[in-house]
């Protein structure tokens, strides 16, 4: 009897190999098709119809092999029908462990966003219906947080626009362009690296600086920070209502610091603060006689601690400068605050 090779194996291999690549390439186009449509079509509108405002989305695509998803031109109005929110470009790429349990966010990216915060005469903000809204109470919740973590975070160019109409000085600044950079944020206790960068313009001279290490579990942050060139006139709308001055001049501020959440709340320390002013000068802006003009003041070697409510300063330096005040009929000098 002749033993014959059977084919039947090879067959069924041939088989499972097409039907595999066959669903493996319906996914493919499914994918790419449907989940934009999904995007565009339900879960903008049902958005919309949630925060109860327009949203709008130019365009939005699906990679199907690294699972991201990139939104472009997106468009969120305010209570008054006016742009809050706006994004050149949104990318995210989440890992399939996210469906089970865990959230993991392999990168997120923010690209040429524009912010607009105002506060209405009345005090009311202008995204205050999305503040107030109420959300759902969940019905359990785990006494186990949720295990976190976010590869990258970037958020680059974005702008942030600030108007207070409450004041008697109507208030408006632009921070701008807003660069972020944050790296391996999770919630894991033993290893508690998560290194991030902020730098940010306000104007066309001052620059915020802040870099350091965030943490989740605990809640905790260290590193350093630096403010140069910040013209204190713009802060005058605020300070209005305390001082009848006009003052200007230019300030730095510079420090390291720790921060923890604690059970009592947010416990900070501040070691090798800095501050200095430059070309300080301050006016009566009433009929009092009141002047002061100092080209330079700089407070070095400042450590502060909150709650204790501590503050210690090392070295204060006054270059030249003078100060012209009336005297009370007591002999009192007479200041300008309210």
């Amino acid at each position: 009897m002749n033993d014959q090779p059977s084919s039947s194996n090879p067959n069924r291999l041939r088989k499972i190999i097409v039907i595999v690549g066959c669903l493996y390439l319906l996914y493919l186009i499914g994918s790419t098709l449907l989940a934009p449509w999904a995007i565009s079509k339900k879960a903008i509108p049902i958005a919309a119809e949630t925060l109860e405002r327009n949203i709008e989305l130019e365009s939005a695509s699906f990679n199907p092999f690294t699972l991201s998803t990139t939104l472009e031109g997106l468009l969120v109005e305010d209570d008054l029908g006016e742009p809050f929110f706006q994004a050149e470009r949104i990318f995210l790429n989440p890992q399939i462990s996210s469906a089970f349990g865990t959230v993991n966010v392999k990168a997120f990216a923010l690209e040429g966003a524009e912010i607009n915060f105002s506060i209405e005469p009345n005090g009311d903000l202008n995204i205050q219906k999305l503040a107030t809204m109420e959300s759902e109470p969940s019905v359990e919740e785990s006494e186990e947080p949720t295990d976190f973590w976010l590869g990258s975070l970037v958020i680059a160019d974005m702008v942030v626009n600030i108007e207070d109409k409450t004041r008697a000085l109507p208030f408006k600044e632009t921070i701008s362009p807003i660069n972020v950079n944050l790296e391996n944020l999770h919630s894991s206790r033993e290893d508690t690296d998560s290194p991030y960068s902020f730098v940010a313009n306000i104007g066309e001279e001052t620059t915020i600086e802040w870099s350091g290490d965030v943490s989740l579990l605990p809640i905790s942050s260290n590193g350093s920070f630096r403010i140069e060139n910040l013209d204190i006139a713009k802060s005058m709308p605020y300070a209005i209502d305390h001082v009848d001055l006009d003052i200007a001049g230019s300030l730095e501020v510079s420090g390291v610091y720790t921060a923890l959440l604690e059970e009592e709340g947010m416990a900070i320390e501040l070691s090798e603060g800095g501050l200095n002013l430059s070309e300080l000068k301050a006016t009566s802006r009433s009929g009092d006689s009141f002047e002061a003009d100092f080209p330079s003041v700089s407070v070095n070697q400042m450590e502060a601690r909150w709650p204790q409510a501590e503050a210690r300063v090392g070295e204060v330096t006054i270059t030249s400068g003078y100060v012209k005040a009336t005297r009370g009929p007591d002999g009192e000098i007479v200041l300008p605050v309210r």
